[in-house]
């Protein structure tokens, strides 16, 4: 059940991204060129960010939604999949480095483990 609820959540927010708006920055200058720039490429690679999560396969977005969305400790995460807390330590591991992969390879960027 736990994991429907984590999974529920993580579509949810999929389908409603947090909208990330300029004005909410406190830096008021004259620069905004730049800030409208920044701001661009924020934009941007949440996207990216979040076409590389749902790119994922369910196991590994569950474990990614879990641990750095829901901040649930690897110990809590190995109870609700019932799994060693071991395994949920390389299943986050894994899950991360492939979300990585995954968003580099979307913006076509090398890979910093490359």
């Amino acid at each position: 059940m736990a994991r429907r609820v984590a999974a529920d959540h993580y579509r949810r927010s999929s389908r409603h991204p947090a909208a990330t708006d300029p004005a909410d920055s406190n830096d008021v200058s004259d620069e905004s060129t730049s800030t409208a720039d920044d701001a661009a490429t924020k934009r941007d690679d949440l996207d990216l960010m979040q076409s590389a999560l749902t790119s994922l396969p369910l196991d590994q977005r569950e474990i990614l939604v879990l641990h750095r969305f829901q901040h649930l400790q690897h110990q809590e995460i190995a109870k609700l999949l019932n799994i060693s807390t071991g395994a949920a330590k390389v299943r986050a591991h894994r899950a991360l480095a492939a979300l990585r992969d995954r968003f580099f390879q979307l913006s076509r960027r090398p890979s910093a483990s490359a």
